[in-house]
C-alpha cells in the first residue's frame, strides 16, 4: 500500500527533510526576477527566487516552476508555456527535449538556463549533508503532473477545506470569542 510506504519513509527521515516533504517549496523559474540565479558575492551562493504558496491555484498556466520537497527537485513546465520560452531558456524545440537539454554541459547553455541551473545547485548546496536531490522534469499531461499537483497542500481535498480557509475560520472564531 502506498500510504504505508509513505509513512515508513517519513518516519525514517531526518528532521530537516520532514518540513519540505509536508510543505514543499515552489520557486517560479519563468519569468525569473532580476536577481534570481545571479551570484550573491558570498562564496558560490546564488540568489533564489521568492517562493509562492503551495497551491495549484497559484501556479500560472504559462510558467515554469521548481518544486523542492526536500528529497527531490521537480522542474514543472506548465501547459501553456510559450514555445519561444522553450527556445530561449532550454534551446529546444519540444517539451520532450527539456530533460536532455538539462543534461548538456553548462558552457553551451543560454544565460537563462545557466541561472536556472545555478538555482538548482544552490538548493542542493543548502542540503549538502543530506542525500543528493534528483531532478525530474514534469511535463504537462504526464502522470507526474497529477502527482505534483496532488502534493499542493494548501488546496482542499475532497470535502475538507483548504489550509488557508481553515486558518481564516479559526481566526474568525478567535475574534468572536474576544468580542
Amino acid at each position: 500500500d502506498d500510504r504505508v510506504t509513505a509513512l515508513i519513509h517519513m518516519l525514517g527521515l531526518p528532521i530537516a527533510l520532514t518540513g519540505p516533504l509536508v510543505y514543499p517549496r515552489i520557486f517560479p523559474l519563468w519569468p525569473l526576477t532580476d536577481m534570481a540565479g545571479m551570484p550573491t558575492g558570498m562564496d558560490d551562493n546564488t540568489h533564489l527566487p521568492a517562493t509562492i504558496a503551495c497551491s495549484a491555484d497559484k501556479l500560472g498556466a504559462d510558467r515554469i516552476y521548481l518544486v523542492d520537497n526536500g528529497t527531490s527537485l521537480r522542474l514543472c513546465i506548465r501547459p501553456e508555456l510559450p514555445f519561444e520560452v522553450l527556445q530561449t531558456v532550454f534551446q529546444v524545440d519540444s517539451l520532450a527535449d527539456v530533460a536532455l537539454a538539462l543534461a548538456k554541459p553548462t558552457a553551451t547553455a543560454s544565460s537563462e538556463m545557466q541561472r536556472v541551473l545555478a538555482i538548482i545547485q544552490q538548493i542542493r548546496r543548502e542540503r549538502l549533508r543530506l542525500p543528493w536531490q534528483s531532478l525530474t522534469v514534469v511535463l504537462p499531461g504526464m502522470p507526474d503532473e497529477s502527482r505534483l499537483l496532488a502534493a499542493a497542500c494548501e488546496d482542499s481535498v475532497g470535502s475538507e477545506t483548504s489550509y488557508v480557509d481553515f486558518l481564516c475560520h479559526i481566526h474568525k472564531l478567535v475574534q468572536n470569542i474576544q468580542e
